[in-house]
């Protein structure tokens, strides 16, 4: 690599919003180069004059990028074929990661190609705990496959999304949930081993999105605290479908957001949390940021 590591992203020129809650204006958002996300893709989209966001149809889009992320997982050879059963299974609909991913990545003007390994390796990597192999195989996809960015940028997507498994990440947060065990937990404590435990790989996800989409570093600090907001929300309604499918056992004595704040008070707060996770897109042009917004919206409304 000819690039070092030290050399500063570059940053693109932008007047952010003044309050999160005021409607995008399109004179002041990022409008970055054209990307995938303009090119037809059978997505319907609506007006809606009580949202600075446009509807989409998100069903239609998590299904269009997961078919996308499954052909580059497995007929594309991505995981060799001794990786691939049972470990990654081909459900479509169920690449939350990935999808997050290039929808960052497309929001700030990237292409969907770029982006691909990045959200493969998210995959592979949400998987990890089932089969540890894929840790290395992560890696070398990334870091093989990926085109057309600079070194700076991809070794700055492999770090951050390799540390989300470790012992800033996943493998912190199970730690730290294991001893935690029997034990009364506070809402900021439980807040901290989630976002350890689950939120940080989601929150890794849309920042390499950024990052290979050439985004700045406002980009990256704005869409780092939708990550982690949307990483944290992802895992109170985890908690919430758990409890109401009733899949723990009886005795569990593992934390969870419904024991600590009853359902209700779980619900009202992953919707905070994702209502707080879109102010951060308010900087960012409406239309681009629609797809990351319903997502949002998606991972706390839905039943399975």
């Amino acid at each position: 690599m000819t690039s070092s590591m030290n050399t500063p992203l570059h940053h693109h020129s932008k007047t952010p919003l003044g309050k999160p809650k005021v409607a995008p204006n399109p004179k002041a958002s990022h409008v970055p180069k054209s990307s995938s996300l303009d090119q037809a893709e059978n997505l319907t989209i609506k007006s809606n004059n009580n949202n600075p966001f446009p509807e989409i149809q998100i069903d239609e889009y998590m299904t269009l990028k997961a078919k996308k992320i499954n052909k580059a997982l497995f007929e594309g050879a991505a995981v060799p074929l001794i990786l691939q059963y049972p470990t990654l299974p081909n459900h479509e609909g169920e690449r939350v990661h990935g999808t997050l991913c290039i929808a960052s990545c497309e929001l700030v003007g990237g292409n969907e190609s770029s982006v691909m390994p990045l959200a493969c390796a998210a995959e592979m990597l949400v998987t990890l705990a089932l089969n540890r192999a894929l840790l290395c195989y992560a890696v070398e996809h990334m870091a093989t496959k990926t085109k057309n960015v600079s070194p700076d940028r991809l070794v700055r997507a492999i770090g951050e999304i390799s540390s989300a498994v470790g012992t800033r990440g996943v493998l912190a947060g199970r730690i730290m949930e294991i001893n935690s065990k029997g034990k009364d937990v506070s809402l900021s404590e439980l807040d901290f081993i989630k976002r350890l435990r689950c939120g940080k790989l989601i929150e890794a996800s849309v920042v390499c999105g950024v990052l290979i989409g050439g985004g700045s570093e406002e980009d990256i600090e704005k869409l780092r605290k939708y990550g982690k907001c949307v990483g944290l929300a992802y895992q109170v309604w985890d908690d919430i479908l758990d409890n109401m499918k009733k899949k723990k056992e009886a005795g569990d004595d593992e934390a969870t957001y419904p024991k600590l704040m009853g359902v209700a008070g779980a619900k009202r707060y992953a919707k905070e949390l994702v209502a707080e996770a879109n102010q951060e897109l308010a900087y960012f042009d409406s239309t681009r940021a629609a797809p990351l917004y319903h997502l949002a919206d998606f991972l706390v409304s839905r039943h399975k």
